[in-house]
C-alpha cells in the first residue's frame, strides 16, 4: 500500500516556497528577513533563513505566523495547497501590489512627507504672528499677511491630498494585525493642523478658495505683495 501523503510536509512545502517568492517579490535579502524576524524575538540569523528555504530545518508554527506577518500576507495563503494558474497568478498579484503599497507608504510617510511638513509649520508659526488674535475675516488681515493665508491654505489642500493618498496605501499594503485601523498620522504636530482649519474657517473667502487650485504665478500676479516679494527673490 503506497503511503499517504503527508500533510504536515505539503504544508511545510507551500509555505517555504511561498516564503522564498515573496521575499524576494519584497527585494529582501534573507539576513534582511532574519533581521525582521529577530526584532519579534526569534533567535533567526541568515543561515537560518537559509536553511529553511533549502528545506534542511522545519518551520514551527509560531515561527511561521511571524514570518508571514514580516511579509505582509497571511500563514493560510503561504500554506495553501496547489492552487489554477490563474489563481495563483491573482494571489501573487495582490501580495505584490500590497508589498510596493506598504514601501511606498513608508517613503512617503518617512522620506517625503515629514520634511515637506517641517517647512508647513514654519510658514504657520511666522504667519500666526501676524496674524491679530480678534481677527474674523480676511479684511482684518494686512496685505503680507493675507497672502501668506493663501499660501497656508494651499499648503492645508494639498496636505489633505498627500494623507488621503498616503491612507489609501497604507490600507493596501497595511499588515494583517491593523488593516481595520486608521494607522499614525504622519503629521508630527497636531497642533499645526488645528490652526489650519481653523484659519480655514475664519479667511477662506471665494478669493482664497480659487487660489487653492491656482498656479503659483497666478498667485503672484493677483497679489500685489507677492510680486513684489517674486522680485526681491
Amino acid at each position: 500500500m503506497a503511503d499517504e501523503p503527508n500533510p504536515h510536509a505539503l504544508w511545510e512545502h507551500n509555505f517555504i516556497q511561498q516564503m522564498k517568492l515573496l521575499r524576494e517579490a519584497r527585494k529582501m535579502t534573507q539576513t534582511d528577513l532574519a533581521r525582521e524576524l529577530k526584532a519579534f524575538g526569534l533567535p533567526f540569523h541568515q543561515p537560518t533563513v537559509q536553511r529553511i528555504e533549502n528545506g534542511e530545518r522545519p518551520v514551527r508554527l509560531n515561527e511561521a505566523h511571524l514570518i508571514a506577518r514580516v511579509l505582509g500576507v497571511d500563514v493560510q495563503s503561504m500554506a495553501a495547497n496547489s492552487t489554477p494558474n490563474a489563481e495563483r497568478e491573482i494571489r501573487y498579484a495582490v501580495d505584490q501590489l500590497r508589498i510596493t503599497s506598504s514601501t511606498q507608504a513608508n517613503a512617503l510617510r518617512e522620506d517625503h512627507f515629514r520634511e515637506w511638513l517641517e517647512d508647513v509649520e514654519v510658514l504657520v508659526l511666522v504667519l500666526g504672528l501676524r496674524v491679530p488674535a480678534d481677527a474674523e475675516s480676511l479684511e482684518d488681515l494686512d496685505p503680507v499677511a493675507a497672502w501668506g493665508m493663501v499660501w497656508a491654505m494651499k499648503a492645508l489642500y494639498a496636505f489633505e491630498q498627500l494623507l488621503s493618498l498616503w491612507q489609501g496605501l497604507d490600507r493596501i499594503g497595511g499588515r494583517f494585525d491593523y488593516v481595520d485601523t486608521e494607522g499614525p498620522t504622519p503629521w508630527p504636530v497636531p497642533e499645526i493642523t488645528d490652526t489650519l482649519f481653523h484659519w480655514r474657517e475664519l479667511f477662506q473667502d471665494d478669493a482664497i478658495a480659487k487660489a487653492i487650485y491656482d498656479t503659483s504665478r497666478e498667485v503672484y500676479s493677483t497679489y500685489p505683495v507677492g510680486r513684489e516679494q517674486e522680485t526681491e527673490g
